[in-house]
């Protein structure tokens, strides 16, 4: 029986129609019910980790509510961005499959002193249970002095593990905790959720390893896209002797033989399972029928749906030259530039939203930067057209203020969205295929097109790795709205030290593929060619300009 700590209220965590990504048609709907311990399984890519990533507030979910108790997990606001509620956050810690880049300090004593720094005011925290918990998972003072991303992976989940043992919550999400771990560490990892459910803890726990963990949790679901559901004593039993026969546990030389049917009697009902066994390992029980149907039609429509999607995105990247975009933009920056009017930002404006709705998903992650940018141009306009002495405002002085700065919005809102049209290895070889001519210059070519390359796939990295450790700090310390100094300046020396290892990454990169030194012309195996939609495109834009120019004239 368990004991709540504290005499807390319980603290269900509840799926309410929540849809985890956009892509996902079935929406989920469950209660975690508080101080119960849960083993989530399934196959691959069923979106285990996803579910866990959204409970903690790693990212909010696409459509749907979580609620602990009686507190919504995060709510919308009137202009679409996510309110994290920091009362439901301090009731969770995460510990994510991949632990190795969401650290903040350069060393495990610095990290340790942002998390007490962050945790010292909580009632319920204790500086000394985090020491012995880092510790007792064999994290020792000499280990402590050396640097994170010199520890082994399972050092590093060894820590995660004991920082969120160790720190105040209702609720614990690992997930598949005992990877990496060696057998000491599979103890001690056990001991210390035996102690957990001993404390009134709520766990939910994501791992394929049944052997370890089926014994020690209350309930066994299974994950897949039709919903939750609770797996059956017969199927994990199935699933465990699948897991035997392919480890070669009791079967001898029968493991060896490829593509054999298994026929396991379930209570109440028989299943037959085909499988092979070369793409069964590491799939345990992803070949498991269980006669419904409902759910194995909407797991394969949502698949199909999935991959329409990933073909129509890829599509979108071929439509077009990258030459044909640039000269695209250029032709539309200097139009607004040189027949520069009220007309001209209508025109340009009915395009750059034409273009921004065709282009809608590319544009969403630069809401920010567009809503920033629109409120400097607002207080540009207002400060520009104030006056002193005599005090007013002067409309004839804000207007064309208002207007330069309106026609710099559109460009911005055109060019984005065509950023996504072009990929980066397409616009390298548009850029060699184009300046070619000017290598019997002696003019690095081939260099310029790899440096303008290696630009474009670094900023989406870079802004990628920025959303991560903003998520992090919003997840592990309970950060949400402003941050204090100590934290941005943790945040800020992690995000430096993000960008010295992914140039470091890049740098090794080129150097294996022999671009340490860039000599001779490269061979263009692949060109980029203009095409009807091409000329089609530089037609329409000439036409807007003349028409532009026509009616400034």
């Amino acid at each position: 029986m368990h004991v709540q700590q504290h005499n807390q209220k319980p603290q269900h965590i509840s799926l309410i129609q929540a849809k985890l990504l956009s892509e996902h048609s079935q929406p989920l709907t469950y209660t975690f019910h508080a101080g119960a311990s849960y083993l989530i399984t399934g196959s691959n890519g069923a979106g285990k980790s996803t579910l866990l990533d959204r409970l903690a507030g790693v990212e909010d979910i696409a459509a749907g509510t979580i609620t602990l108790g009686s507190e919504q997990l995060s709510s919308k606001s009137w202009r679409g961005k996510s309110k994290w509620n920091k009362t439901a956050l301090l009731q969770i810690q995460h510990v994510s499959q991949h632990v190795e880049d969401k650290w903040f300090g350069g060393t495990v004593q610095q990290e340790l002193k942002i998390i007490k720094q962050q945790y010292r005011k909580h009632p319920e925290f204790v500086e000394a249970q985090l020491d012995h918990q880092v510790l007792a998972f064999g994290i020792t003072e000499e280990i402590q002095a050396q640097e994170l991303i010199s520890l082994s992976v399972g050092q590093q989940r060894r820590l995660a593990l004991a920082i969120a043992f160790s720190l105040p919550a209702a609720w614990l999400l690992l997930d598949e905790p005992f990877a990496g771990l060696d057998y000491a560490g599979k103890q001690h990892l056990l001991k210390s959720i035996v102690e957990s459910q001993q404390q009134g803890k709520g766990l939910i726990i994501v791992s394929h390893q049944l052997q370890e963990l089926a014994a020690t949790v209350d309930k066994k679901l299974v994950l897949n896209e039709s919903g939750i559901r609770e797996a059956s004593e017969a199927l994990l039993e199935s699933d465990q002797a699948l897991f035997n026969k392919l480890m070669g546990y009791g079967y001898g030389v029968e493991c060896e033989k490829e593509s054999k049917r298994v026929e396991f009697v379930q209570k109440n009902e028989n299943i037959k399972v085909e499988f092979d066994s070369q793409r069964a390992v590491g799939e345990v029980g992803s070949k498991l029928k269980e006669g419904e149907e409902v759910g194995k039609g909407a797991s394969v429509l949502t698949s199909k749906d999935r991959h329409a999607r990933e073909r129509f995105i890829m599509k979108q990247t071929t439509w077009f030259d990258p030459r044909a975009l640039m000269l695209g933009m250029l032709i539309c920056s200097v139009s607004l530039v040189l027949w520069d009017s009220w007309w001209s930002i209508v025109i340009y404006g009915l395009l750059s939203i034409t273009t921004s709705m065709l282009l809608r998903q590319s544009l969403k992650p630069w809401l920010g930067l567009i809503m920033a940018y629109s409120i400097m141009s607002i207080i540009f306009t207002v400060v520009g057209g104030l006056s002193i002495n005599p005090l007013g405002f002067d409309i004839e002085s804000a207007l064309p203020i208002a207007r330069r700065m309106a026609a710099l919005l559109i460009i911005i809102v055109l060019g984005l969205p065509l950023l996504s049209l072009m990929t980066p290895f397409r616009l390298q070889r548009a850029l060699q295929q184009s300046l070619r001519p000017l290598r019997r210059l002696r003019v690095p070519i081939d260099s310029y097109a790899i440096l303008v390359s290696l630009i474009f796939r670094l900023i989406p990295i870079l802004t990628l790795r920025w959303r991560v450790l903003f998520s992090l700090c919003r997840t592990r310390f309970k950060q949400v709205g402003l941050f204090k100094w100590s934290m941005m300046n943790a945040l800020m020396l992690a995000y430096m030290r993000s960008l010295l290892l992914v140039a470091d990454q890049v740098a090794t990169s080129l150097e294996f593929r022999g671009f340490e030194r860039i000599s001779g012309q490269s061979k263009l195996h692949v060109k980029v060619e203009w095409r009807k939609q091409d000329h089609l495109l530089m037609l329409i834009l000439i036409a807007i300009a003349i028409m532009n120019a026509a009616i400034h004239q």
